[in-house]
């Protein structure tokens, strides 16, 4: 696990690119065949002897079987499982018909008769009035793992905006009329529309076909329609954990956080770098931890010219910031790429309340508790971050904790001493807990302001985001960003 990855992952199990399975799951073993490989012997074996102890003997049989193949390690456990299953099972007729209990009585042949009958009427009316299935609405079921045949066509995906605070019900019904609608014309394709929400009303109810993936972890229905196949329309509900109402205000200090290192970076190397990459190097070259998403599309690709496909513009050549680096989003009322004003990035510190915060006006990303220098001898002024550290090295071990944003003499850095914190301890440098400091880390660019005041002025007109680690992508760099230098900060 990598030191940007959430802690999380260290009891999960990859499947792929971006998921994962928690090994405490009761369906470990059936999502292992599911999403990551149907002939694994250890699920099949581990399937089998749940099926076994609840007495489903076929079903225990049938994934022995699998878990019994010559290159298996579960071979020969497998073989005398499958042996024993059938010694049983020839043995069941005997017992069956010496035993009276087996006898089954009159009322439920005549239970089963009434059943078989009613089916049968059921199937009549299907194939009569087939044209009369209209819609099928679920939630996300349990598909099962077992022997089934499977005719795979080709997917279409789409993604359907719908309007913010649209009923279920609704919901259900403008997606059924437009997978109808979409799907009549795709010979033997499958349609998959993913349904999001929006606030933008020239999106509303509009289907466009899908060109990043991104757009799927923000979808929270989906649709799925094939004409040729003769189905219904299928619709699944989707618990996204990590949906926000408002994709806006994350794509704003995205974007700024963006601009604020490639200011700093522009300042130092009098030039900005040839690819946006660059600024999230290693140590000394750490302007950023990583490229952050726009959470509208969901991508931090990078392209040289707007296509509105999600991710960000750098054009390197251009005379400001603004148009240097933006979103690659459309804005539905212009019809060109959507307009964010350059906020840098700052950190402000109020020291009556041992407060740091981190803005983009008018949005505040952070506010977590610090301690500061005894004495008052943490200074009330402004600095600017010049070095991003990860386990900063200091003339004593762990002087600086998880990470360090050093502003010279000073620096914001963490620590393992709790009761530091809210208190004036330190010889003048700002403290935070060392899971804080990694949590600001990430979101505190080189070049940033920082200032300290007493108190702050009226934050009425702010604007708090409460899950700004949403802009942090799947993928992280793999530079380390460590420091074998000594930093002499006050501490």
């Amino acid at each position: 696990m990598s030191l940007f990855e959430s802690h999380v992952k260290k009891n999960l199990v990859k499947l792929h690119k971006n998921l994962y399975l928690s090994k405490s799951d009761p369906e470990f073993f059936e999502k292992i065949l599911r999403y990551k490989d149907p002939q694994s012997p250890e699920a099949h074996y581990n399937l089998a002897k749940k099926w076994e102890e609840e007495g489903v003997w076929m079903k225990a049989y049938l994934h022995y079987q699998q878990a019994a193949k010559a290159d298996s390690p579960f071979y020969y456990q497998a073989k005398a499982a499958c042996k024993s299953i059938e010694q049983m099972m020839d043995s069941a007729p005997e017992e069956a018909e010496s035993s009276p209990s087996a006898k089954i009585p009159f009322y439920m042949k005549t239970i089963i008769a009434s059943l078989i009958l009613l089916n049968l009427c059921i199937l009549g009316m299907l194939f009569w009035k087939a044209d009369s299935i209209r819609m099928a609405a679920s939630q996300l079921k349990d598909w099962g793992t077992g022997m089934e045949v499977v005719y795979e066509t080709e997917d279409v995906p789409y993604v359907f905006y719908i309007p913010a605070g649209t009923s279920p019900k609704e919901v259900e019904e403008s997606l059924y009329k437009k997978a109808i609608s979409l799907g009549s014309q795709l010979s033997n394709k499958t349609l998959l529309l993913y349904g999001v929400s929006t606030t933008d009303s020239g999106l509303s109810l509009e289907a466009l076909p899908l060109k990043s993936d991104g757009i799927k972890d923000q979808a929270f229905v989906l649709a799925e329609y094939n004409s040729a196949l003769d189905q219904p329309v299928k619709i699944r509900f989707l618990n996204k954990e990590n949906q926000v109402k408002d994709p806006y205000p994350y794509t704003y200090i995205s974007t700024n956080l963006l601009r604020t290192a490639l200011n700093s970076y522009i300042e130092e190397n009098e030039m900005p770098p040839a690819d946006l990459g660059e600024l999230a190097g290693s140590y000394p070259n750490n302007y950023l931890s990583f490229i952050p998403k726009e959470l509208h599309l969901f991508s931090n690709s990078i392209s040289p010219s707007f296509t509105g496909d999600g991710g960000w513009v750098y054009n390197k050549e251009a005379s400001t910031l603004e148009k240097m680096v933006y979103p690659n989003i459309m804005d539905s009322s212009s019809k060109g790429a959507i307009h964010i004003p350059f906020a840098p990035v700052e950190v402000v510190i109020e020291k009556s309340t041992f407060n740091l915060l981190v803005k983009s006006s008018p949005y505040t990303m952070m506010t977590k508790p610090v301690g500061l220098g005894k004495n008052s001898s943490t200074p009330e002024a402004t600095f600017f971050i010049q070095n991003r550290v990860l386990e900063p090295k200091g003339k004593e071990p762990d002087m600086f904790g998880a990470a360090g944003l050093g502003m010279g003499e000073y620096a914001i850095h963490g620590t393992g001493d709790e009761h530091s914190i809210g208190k004036e301890k330190s010889l003048g440098c700002i403290r935070m807990l060392n899971e804080d400091v990694l949590d600001l880390f990430d979101i505190v660019p080189k070049g940033a302001s920082v200032t300290i005041v007493d108190a702050l002025p009226d934050q009425a007109n702010s604007i708090n985001i409460e899950e700004v680690h949403l802009i942090s992508p799947e993928e992280k760099p793999l530079s380390t960003q460590l420091a074998d230098e000594i930093f002499d900060w006050a501490g």
